[in-house]
């Protein structure tokens, strides 16, 4: 698949790089697994003149990892070494040095990995940066997936990198439109249901729909061939979600993945989860998942304060929501090597879960419009009767004060518009007076 996208964050990192030539500059680059970034950077690499080290850490001795980031500078630079360095600290001053004169990129892909090879190379880094920054042209870029170490290394106000950074930069998945956008230059056949099946595994996470472009043949898209391909003996989607998440939770994960598991089955507000799981004391779970390891948002009415009872959770990676819903649900079978049933699970439940992203695709897509200064959904009880009163969509512009409420349908024969209206109503009545409001239903043909 060819390189989509990230002009934004191509740009900024080159004007970085114009920057660090008069001086050195520290960025930080996060974001989740498989979401680009070192696909990024390589692209970065081809636009400017200067050398780029690309530096790759893994948890092995510090005189091995010393061993190959040398290999690195020998490939790249036509400069003098005077020694065979033992300690990366050491070996960082000496090019930060080189820098005097020199300007050059170093690239840090897995940053956070340096804190298991020596836990003292961050207060190494410091007094290098603190002594050398402003007489050198370094363009340091830091990389790194996971993020709760991320976050502690230069976040913490406890840390020796705390207020170094520059420039911070979090990587997002695709954006609707480039998701479209490769979809349909990539399948010949493709419609707007194929769109939400790619959207509703992948949520734009580059190296997902990578796979699903490569892998399927022939340019055409067949949801059939793409639930084998992701539900199959060998897969890379098989193990992905424990992936991505074991290196952030460690060895103790048994009680984040439980909850992520009722969440992605709609079981979503702590009283439900904590019924569904026999205790009550999953609250620093929660916010743990939410505030440190970035997995979670809660999410409440809009128009209601941050202290009201009808608050839920939503697994914020599109990718790991199926995961949970499908391929963790169903471990039994993958152990069994029972893949034919999992797939026909899949493909029996796929109407059901795909219209829950159908209305997720919306409300992101109309974010991204950036005309609005809230998004979000409506929910109440009706006191009278007990019936949980939804809409889908509202967008509002408190500036202009118009608002947008919207229907979300796959199938638009299942939308009730006198029942809608009724609620549109209320929300008016409530808190819309005065607003001018839109209303619209929305549906495959919208995407």
């Amino acid at each position: 698949m060819k390189f989509y996208d990230r002009k934004d964050e191509l740009k900024l990192l080159l004007d970085i790089e114009k920057k660090s030539r008069n001086q050195s500059q520290l960025t930080v680059l996060t974001g989740i697994r498989r979401t680009g970034k070192t696909t990024l950077l390589q692209k970065m690499e081809t636009l400017i003149e200067e050398p780029v080290l690309y530096f790759f850490v893994t948890r092995k001795d510090e005189q091995l990892l010393c061993d190959s980031f040398l290999q690195e500078v020998k490939r790249k630079m036509d400069i003098y070494i005077p020694q065979n360095f033992t300690s990366i600290e050491n070996l960082l001053e000496y090019l930060i040095n080189i820098a005097k004169d020199m300007p050059f990129t170093i690239i840090i892909d897995e940053f956070q990995e340096l804190d298991f090879v020596n836990p003292s190379i961050f207060s190494g880094i410091q007094r290098i940066w603190d002594l050398f920054k402003k007489q050198t042209k370094l363009n340091l870029i830091v990389c790194g997936s996971v993020y709760s170490l991320m976050n502690k290394i230069f976040i913490n106000s406890k840390e020796p990198l705390f207020g170094r950074a520059d420039k911070m930069i979090n990587l997002q998945p695709f954006k609707t439109d480039c998701i479209k956008q490769i979809v349909f230059e990539n399948f010949t056949n493709a419609n707007n249901d194929d769109l939400l099946f790619n959207y509703s595994v992948t949520g734009g996470v580059a190296r997902y729909l990578e796979l699903l472009v490569d892998n399927l043949s022939n340019e055409k898209f067949s949801q059939d061939e793409a639930i084998k391909l992701i539900a199959s003996d060998g897969s890379f989607f098989i193990n992905e979600g424990q992936n991505l998440l074991i290196s952030e939770f460690g060895k103790n994960y048994g009680t984040y993945f439980s909850i992520l598991s009722c969440i992605s089955r709609g079981i979503n507000s702590q009283n439900e989860i904590e019924n569904k799981l026999h205790t009550n004391s999953i609250s620093g779970y929660l916010l743990r998942l939410q505030e440190e390891y970035d997995v979670i948002e809660q999410l409440r009415p809009l128009f209601t304060n941050k202290n009201t009872k009808l608050k839920k959770y939503r697994i914020k990676n599109i990718f790991l929501h199926f995961w949970f819903r499908f391929i963790d649900q169903n471990q039994s079978l993958i152990e069994m090597r029972n893949y034919s049933l999992l797939q026909n699970m899949i493909k029996k439940e796929w109407s059901v879960y795909s219209g829950l992203k159908l209305e997720d695709y919306f409300r992101q897509k109309v974010r991204e419009s950036e005309k609005w200064t809230e998004v979000g959904q409506w929910w109440n009880t009706n006191k009278a009767n007990k019936e949980l009163l939804e809409i889908d969509l509202v967008a509002i512009n408190d500036i202009e004060k118009v608002a947008l409420i919207a229907e979300i349908k796959k199938n638009p024969d299942k939308f009730n518009q006198s029942s809608f209206l009724k609620k549109v109503d209320q929300l008016k009545n409530r808190h819309l007076q005065g607003y001018n409001i839109q209303t619209k239903l929305l549906t495959l043909e919208d995407m």
